[in-house]
């Protein structure tokens, strides 16, 4: 055997974690499907702050997520503008086992972005939105 064919069952020392092998976890009375998360910024501490973080997501034709941000943007409306709730962002290895977690305490929903029509793009189409965290903790998964 070649020290070549003997290198492809070594392991590595290290494995990178990947961008697109993610979870984004939110409470269940929004009605959002794991799936339709398109993209989503870490947490970022700024000047003693947690720094705002965006939400892409894929709108399906259903189930819809235009429609759940909206019903949940209607209900802020009518009360008072800080939400309280909170989410989960986790990074999977390959095999789908959770490898950093982190929770997010959202103060507030601070924009709705419901996306952009063009004739030109068939793609799926995209909403945002952007929270304020209130705290964020990177959970410790060896306990």
């Amino acid at each position: 055997m070649e020290n070549k064919e003997l290198d492809t069952f070594i392991p590595k020392p290290w494995e990178p974690k990947k961008n697109n092998i993610f979870l984004v976890n939110f409470p269940e009375e929004f009605g959002i499907e794991v799936w339709t998360i398109n993209s989503i910024s870490k947490p970022k501490y700024i000047d003693g702050k947690w720094g705002n973080i965006l939400i892409t997501f894929r709108d399906p034709i259903g189930p819809s997520v235009s429609e759940a941000l909206f019903k949940f943007l209607k209900n802020q409306i009518n009360i008072d503008k800080k939400v309280n709730f909170d989410l989960n962002i986790q990074s999977l290895d390959p095999t789908s086992v959770v490898i950093e977690d982190w929770l997010i305490n959202v103060e507030e929903i601070l924009s709705f972005d419901f996306g952009e029509l063009d004739v030109s793009d068939d793609n799926c189409q995209l909403v945002s939105i952007v929270i304020k965290p209130l705290n964020c903790e990177l959970l410790d998964l060896k306990k």
